[in-house]
């Protein structure tokens, strides 16, 4: 595992790794190199194809190719046959996107995956097409009022531009967190008790008969009252007079607000948070029933033209390949639990066992996989990492364990990024996996790679000025996010 700033080697250390298993004669299908993008796995094949062929025409080549491969010693000949190698199984040496591997492993598992037969990859145009058709099908399946009615709630009652407007926001705002999440996660918000209506009535009398010595108070305090009435509750929290009631000295300008008015206002402002928290709880609800309707449209429409999408795979590929180990594992727990019970002076050789044992039953269950593929993969490259998904680490994750985990030797598992490069976010990009997987893949050893080749040195100084000071700043991360540490923030 390396991390490695920008300008530092990345894609040169990963192209020389490539090389390196490919001049030990590892099998070319054996290894799988993955990035982000085409141009990028093509940099990288470029590369390593550059390096062969210019180390066969000059001594230039050969010598800086040697460079690259120590400690190994290689020889023109060895050069010229691994060239030949290459280039004569070029389909068999994969180096592509994590998309192009999943759309591989869906083409090989479409069954278990339950992939409509003859399916085909969407393309924006027909992701565009299928959305319309599914919001129609909206139309057409579900009680004309009860779409109203959820439009309704989750406009809180305004007056739209349309329905169909409506729907179209709602899907394209949230359908990409409806996939990621489930019912329960919309339910979530509570909503305490607050004043009853008599105290709010009574809190709103005070309210309205208080007086204070300032020109502006009076139409300040028919504002809130205005707001509160009309039951705009976030808009009458945001007032500068309902939020200054509870400071420890409540004023009003330089004004000190009367005791009774300042409680007045502290119940109104309990009575407004309690509705616009069940407004917010009613909003979410709405939405997840629409979104669920819509989701049930656009897999029937999918299904209908057979074509799915690449959130379609990534999606049933992270949920089969986790009930797929689960099954292997739970198998042979069930079997474990019928064996006699140890003493307690044998519970450390029986966890080290059935560790194990569940170490074997994964390896068992990725070399079906790797049956079905037609080809194992025992060295593993992944590029970019910082920029992998939750979804995608799912997929990719079982191959690594396997790699790291398995009895053979002669494998590999090698991962490079940079977390302040990480760039896609939006489409559910979490660099703080990239930062996690030393804890989540057992025996990886961690590198760091600081000289960067790119920059200029007065550009590296003020990179690591900003980024050695960045974590002191009190917006740069939240209460519940991990201390970053100054020093793994340099260039």
């Amino acid at each position: 595992m390396i991390l490695a700033s920008a300008g530092t080697g990345k894609t040169y250390n990963l192209a020389s790794r490539a090389l390196r298993l490919l001049f030990t004669d590892q099998e070319l299908d054996s290894i799988l190199a993955t990035t982000f993008t085409r141009k990028a796995a093509g940099e990288i094949l470029h590369r390593i194809l550059s390096w062969l062929a210019d180390a066969v025409e000059n001594e230039e080549g050969f010598t800086r190719l040697v460079g690259v491969l120590k400690p190994l010693e290689i020889t023109r000949d060895t050069v010229r046959y691994q060239l030949g190698r290459l280039c004569s199984h070029l389909h068999r040496f994969r180096v592509s996107t994590l998309d192009s591997f999943y759309s591989q492993l869906a083409r090989s598992f479409a069954l278990e995956l339950k992939l409509p037969p003859g399916w085909t990859l969407s393309d924006p145009f027909q992701t565009d097409q299928l959305q319309q058709e599914a919001i129609s099908r909206m139309f057409d399946t579900m009680d004309r009022s009860a779409l109203k009615s959820l439009v309704s709630q989750l406009s809180k009652g305004e007056a739209t531009r349309g329905i169909r407007r409506e729907i179209e926001n709602v899907v394209s705002t949230g359908y990409d967190l409806f996939r990621k999440t489930n019912e329960e996660a919309w339910n979530q918000l509570t909503v305490p008790k607050g004043p009853s209506a008599d105290e709010a009535e009574s809190a709103l009398k005070v309210f309205r008969a208080s007086q204070l010595e300032h020109k502006g108070y009076a139409g300040a305090r028919d504002k809130a009252i205005a707001k509160f009435e009309s039951g705009e509750w976030a808009e009458f929290l945001g007032l500068t007079l309902i939020q200054n009631a509870d400071d420890k000295i409540a004023k009003y300008s330089s004004k000190e607000l009367p005791d009774e008015t300042v409680k007045a206002l502290q119940v109104l402002a309990k009575k407004s948070a309690v509705e616009e928290l069940a407004s917010r709880r009613a909003q979410n609800e709405a939405a997840y029933r629409m979104l669920a309707n819509y989701h049930e449209q656009l897999q029937f429409v999918k299904t209908k033209r057979r074509i799915v999408s690449f959130d379609d795979i990534s999606e049933r590929l992270s949920k089969w390949m986790q009930e797929t180990i689960a099954k292997h594992k739970d198998h042979d727990h069930r079997g474990q639990s019928s064996k006699a019970l140890t003493t307690s002076k044998d519970t450390t050789s029986k966890d080290t066992a059935s560790k194990d044992t569940a170490s074997k039953k994964e390896d068992e269950a990725m070399k079906g996989i790797a049956y079905r593929l037609d080809c194992p993969i025992d060295h593993l490259l992944l590029d970019e990492f910082q920029d992998t998904s939750p979804m995608q680490w799912n997929i990719i994750k079982p191959f690594a364990e396997a790699i790291v985990e398995g009895s053979m030797k002669d494998k590999s598992f090698f991962c490079v990024g940079d977390s302040k490069q990480a760039i896609y976010g939006w489409r559910g990009g979490v660099s703080e996996i990239f930062e996690s997987v030393g804890k989540q893949i057992e025996h990886v050893r961690q590198e760091k790679l600081v000289k960067s080749y790119r920059s200029s040195p007065v550009v590296i100084d003020f990179v690591n000025s900003v980024f050695t000071q960045l974590a002191k700043h009190d917006r740069y991360y939240n209460d519940d996010e991990s201390e970053i540490i100054a020093s793994d923030t340099q260039a």
